[in-house]
Order: structure tokens, then C-alpha cells, then sequence
């Protein structure tokens, strides 16, 4: 809110209308529609209606008739252009629907025919030079491109759209041998925007564009940049190239008038007008438009420039608006605002990055002026961030204890609202036991592990299996790493190994003890369904058997390494368990 009124504040120290130029209304003296407008000079004027001519001698501050007497029964003219205060040309269309030329060398006071019984009406002149000339025809019929090389005196077709139906609607020569023709072409089947470009003097190039139905007018203010007014199926818009015309960008839309005529005094400023009295203006080259404070309502069907102070417009009803005269001096003013987070609108054009900027604008006194800006746009800050945890995890004093996405906003180094997205992947390690018999089992697979003795927590030299075969009474556990995440296991006690009772009464021994791996286990009484596990000092299995009966066993180790092994001997069916025995390699 400080940023807005400190723009106004600045914007009224410099005397800056927002508006733009601003218009006024200037009598015609009659009622009929008007649909051209052409400086001779910078004192005559000229204004075409329906069937009649108006004329200026002082800059376009007041208008009077002029006779049409020469025009055939029932005519209507479309167009007018002078290629000086005296010598210029009406176009239009006679009761038969065929178009004509009419050429005055005084000002308006005598006309002379130049042309007759066009294929269509004739609706659009224009010359780049006093000699060379174009002019277009087209309504309901075959669509025509005239030129003259000789000041309008003859004029030779250098374009047909038969059997094609062509409205050729306006146009606009960049010099004597560049310009666009824009209009529409139909069929039995659809109707669609036209534009007709002219390369080396000629029609070259013919294009459709099927989401448009007519475009009314085109300015171009470069070999590569131009504007064409269209209408679509719901509204109008204005559009730019920057190539020449090999495509087009929307940069206005209006969706309840219809854009009628365009206007560039210089590169960066630019009018048009459409229905309702409307008026847009852009200063920065038609990037942007703003709306313009209009003195009527009634529909705006053209607007012509002698410079940018001097614009006429004209419309229905009789309707002609003029530029404010310049009665002081052109100004010239800096804005420098503070900076700022966001995107700064300044009389309707909206900045988005730092820099500086130049709008060309209207004092009070009605003169074209500078104001320059200066503009620091700061950026937010959107950081991604990516985090894998052993633990709970703390990003700016807010810890998070499971995994998830996260979001934390914060002021960056700017002073601007921005956005931290966390991904974290906090590891939960498994580090459960479970028991069967003498074996413990690390729950998690595919990890590392190194079991414990308790309650020390020492390490148990050489046991790094998922398993552990417990060969003495106590508590153990495992630490499983993972992830590069570990995690230790409560304390599990396994009891009633070496029952000595049960190792007396069945006299178990192991000979030769030690051997070169070849040993005999010799019991006193029977052995019925009896486990015989031997493992190493670490807890790795080497050999399993099941023994339904006897009294005497052979075991075979001899391609084992030289070292300590346990025999653990235990029946789950007859509830028997002994002690590890020790057996010696070497």
C-alpha cells in the first residue's frame, strides 16, 4: 500500500496525466457516418462518410462540406487518402455495387474519375510516396489490389482472388514496395481472416487464419514488427509480430467492442479505437494497451496520425474526437520506487523485472513527455531440498520425525516471502530379535550386523551373520546397520544351555579330541530324535544332522579351517538339552 500512494504522489509532482493524450470532441455538422480520415497536411484535413467529404484548413479544430455532386447516383464512399493539402483520392462504391477512384488536385473543390466499375467496392488507399499508390477492392465478389505508379492518374491490377470470394479491408504500405492488405475470404463453407502481403511491389504472399473471421486494420512499424486489429468470435484483440508477420501473439483483448483502426505516431506510441467510443493506447511499443478516456460513446471506425500530438478519430453518427492541442512544453520527470517483492503496475504497464524504464506520456498542458523509471524487483526464493535422516530431523528450529514432504516458508535475504519444500526419508531400522532354540535372528534383511554381549554391549569377535548360535546362558543383542543408519536391539536372554545332569546321564563324548576333523560322538544310552548342530566360534553353521537313533556318530570337518567348533545336541521331542561341546581342530 506505501508503494502505491508514494506512486502517486511522485506521478502528481511531475504533472502526468495517466490517460495519455487526451481528446475532444469537434463538430462535423452532420450525421452520417464517417470512415476515414487523412492529413494532407499539417492544417488540411480530410474525413470521408457514407456520402459525404469534410474538410479542415486549420489542423482539424473545425470541418466543412464539401460538394459530392460528382459522385454517380446512390454511391457510397469507404476510404480517402491526400498526398498533400491539395491532391488526394475517395473511394468507394456506386449503387451497382462496382467500385471507383475519384482523384482532386484542388483541394477538394473539382474531382476527376480514375477509376471505374471495379469488380467490388473499392474500400482502402493508400500511397507511400506521391507517385506510387495501391488501392483494394472486395465485398461479396472477387477481391482486387490496384496500383498506380504515376500519382493515381492510371492504375493497373497486380492481384485477383478469383474464384476465391475475398473483403479486402484495409491496408498499409510500410515504403513503395513493402505492405499488408488485411480482410477475409469465404467460402460456402467458412469464413476467415486474410492478410495479403506485398514484397517488391506485388502480392506475395495470401494467408488464412481460421481463428478470426476479419481483421479491420494493420500498421507495421518495421519490416518485422507490426500490428493487425481482429475480430473473433467473441470479441476483438490486437496482435503483434515480430517477424514479419510469420506469426502473431495476442498482446489486447477486449471481449464487448470491436477494434476497428490502429495507429502508430512513433514505435512506442501507438492508438486504436473500436465500438462504444473506444480508445486504447499503448507507450512501450504495444506490449501493453491501456484504456484511454473517450468523449463518446458512439463506435470509432478509424483514427489517423500527422504526429504524435496530432491524431484525428471518426466514427458513427457524425462522430469526429481530436487530440489536445500542446500549449506548454513537453516535461520530462523520474520515478524511483522503493523496491519491491512483486510485480509494479505504472499507468497500466506492468513491470516484472529490475530496470530502467521509459513511458512516453501527456502533461497537463497536453504535450508529450517523458517520465523515466527506475524500478528493483526483488525475486521470491523457491529451494528444494532433499534430506535422508538416522534420526529426527531439525530445518530451521522445526524438527520432523517421520519421512514426508514438508514446506516452511520464510523471508529470503531480500525481505521476500519464499518457500522451502523438504523431501525427507527418515530410516527406521528394524533391530528386533527372534529366537529358535540356541539361534538368534536379526528381523531385517540385506543389512550389516555385529552382535553383543549384555549388558556391556562388547562386541562378539567374528559374529556379523544375520544369525547367531548362542552357545552359553546370557543376554544378547545385535546392532544392524543399514542405509548408513544403526539401530541396537533390546537385550534378549537365552537360558538352559549345558543341563550337566542330562550330559552325565547319557556320558557324551567326542574322540579323538582334538583330531585332524574326523571325531565320533559315543553316547551311553540310545539317541532317539536328537538335532546335532556344529558351528564356529562366531556362530556360522558348518554341518546339521538329524539323528533318529544310535549310540554312536561320525562327523567329518576335516576340510574345515584348524580352530574351535561347538557340537550343540538338544531333542525338542524328548525335551533334552546339552551343553556345547567343544571340539578341537588342528
Amino acid at each position: 500500500m506505501k508503494q502505491q500512494i508514494s506512486l502517486l504522489i511522485l506521478i502528481a509532482i511531475f504533472s502526468f496525466n495517466s490517460k495519455a493524450q487526451n481528446w475532444s470532441l469537434i463538430p462535423s455538422g452532420t450525421t452520417d457516418d464517417l470512415n476515414a480520415c487523412s492529413y494532407g497536411s499539417s492544417t488540411h484535413v480530410y474525413i470521408t462518410g457514407s456520402a459525404s467529404i469534410l474538410k479542415s484548413i486549420n489542423g482539424g479544430l473545425s470541418f466543412n462540406s464539401l460538394s459530392v455532386s460528382f459522385l454517380p447516383l446512390g454511391s457510397y464512399l469507404n476510404s480517402c487518402f491526400f498526398t498533400s493539402q491539395d491532391t488526394g483520392f475517395v473511394v468507394g462504391e456506386d449503387m451497382n455495387g462496382l467500385g471507383f477512384i475519384f482523384k482532386t488536385t484542388n483541394g477538394g473543390s473539382s474531382w476527376v474519375s480514375v477509376l471505374s466499375s471495379a469488380p467490388g467496392a473499392m474500400n482502402g488507399i493508400a500511397f507511400p510516396s506521391a507517385l506510387i499508390g495501391y488501392a483494394i477492392s472486395g465485398s461479396s465478389g472477387v477481391g482486387t489490389i490496384y496500383k498506380t505508379l504515376d500519382g493515381g492518374t492510371t492504375w493497373n491490377s497486380i492481384y485477383s482472388s478469383a474464384p476465391f470470394d475475398d473483403y479486402l479491408f484495409n491496408l498499409h504500405l510500410r515504403n513503395n514496395n513493402e505492405g499488408y492488405i488485411v480482410g477475409l475470404r469465404s467460402d460456402t463453407l467458412s469464413v476467415e481472416a486474410q492478410t495479403i502481403k506485398i514484397t517488391a511491389g506485388s502480392a506475395s504472399t495470401v494467408t488464412n487464419y481460421p481463428l478470426y473471421y476479419l481483421f479491420t486494420d494493420v500498421q507495421f512499424l518495421n519490416a518485422d514488427t507490426g500490428f493487425i486489429t481482429a475480430l473473433d468470435f467473441n470479441g476483438s484483440q490486437i496482435l503483434k509480430t515480430t517477424n514479419g508477420g510469420s506469426t502473431w501473439t495476442t498482446t489486447y483483448t477486449n471481449l464487448n467492442d470491436d477494434m476497428a483502426g490502429i495507429t502508430f505516431p512513433t514505435n512506442q506510441k501507438g492508438y486504436a479505437v473500436g465500438t462504444g467510443g473506444t480508445i486504447v493506447h499503448t507507450t512501450n511499443g504495444g506490449s501493453n494497451w491501456v484504456n484511454t478516456t473517450s468523449p463518446t460513446m458512439d463506435d470509432l471506425y478509424a483514427i489517423s496520425h500527422l504526429d504524435s500530438a496530432n491524431m484525428i478519430a471518426v466514427g458513427a453518427f457524425g462522430t469526429i474526437i481530436k487530440t489536445t492541442v500542446c500549449t506548454g512544453s513537453p516535461t520530462t520527470g523520474s520515478l524511483i520506487l522503493p523496491p519491491s517483492c512483486s510485480p509494479i503496475a505504472i499507468n497500466g504497464i506492468i513491470y516484472n523485472t529490475s530496470g530502467n524504464y521509459t513511458q512516453i506520456l501527456t502533461n497537463t498542458a497536453g504535450c508529450d513527455s517523458t517520465l523515466n523509471i527506475s524500478l528493483t524487483i526483488h525475486s521470491t526464493s523457491n529451494t528444494n531440498l532433499t534430506a535422508n535422516s538416522c534420526t529426527p530431523y531439525t530445518l530451521n528450529g522445526t524438527t520432523y520425525s517421520m519421512s514426508g514432504t514438508y514446506t516452511q516458508n520464510y523471508l529470503n535475504s531480500n525481505g521476500c516471502d519464499s518457500i522451502i519444500t523438504l523431501s525427507l526419508v527418515i530410516a527406521n531400522i528394524n533391530a528386533n530379535i527372534s529366537q529358535t532354540g540356541t539361534t538368534l535372528t536379526a528381523n531385517p534383511s540385506g543389512a550389516s550386523y555385529q552382535w553383543l554381549t549384555c549388558p556391556s554391549f562388547t562386541p562378539i569377535i567374528g559374529a556379523t551373520n544375520q544369525s547367531y548360535n548362542v552357545f552359553a546362558n546370557g543376554s544378547y543383542a545385535v546392532k544392524v546397520t543399514q542405509g548408513g543408519c544403526s539401530d541396537t536391539s533390546v537385550c534378549k536372554s537365552v537360558i538352559g544351555i549345558g543341563l550337566d545332569d542330562y550330559q552325565n546321564e547319557f556320558g557324551l563324548k567326542v574322540i579323538p579330541n582334538p583330531s585332524n576333523g574326523v571325531f565320533t560322538l559315543k553316547t551311553k544310552s540310545d539317541f532317539k530324535d536328537m538335532d546335532f548342530v556344529l558351528y564356529t566360534i562366531t556362530g556360522q553353521t558348518i554341518l546339521q544332522q538329524k539323528l533318529k537313533s544310535g549310540t554312536q556318530f561320525n562327523f567329518d570337518i576335516s576340510s574345515q579351517p584348524n580352530g574351535i567348533y561347538f557340537l550343540d545336541i538338544n531333542s525338542t521331542k524328548n525335551g533334552l538339552k546339552f551343553k556345547p561341546i567343544k571340539v578341537y581342530k588342528n
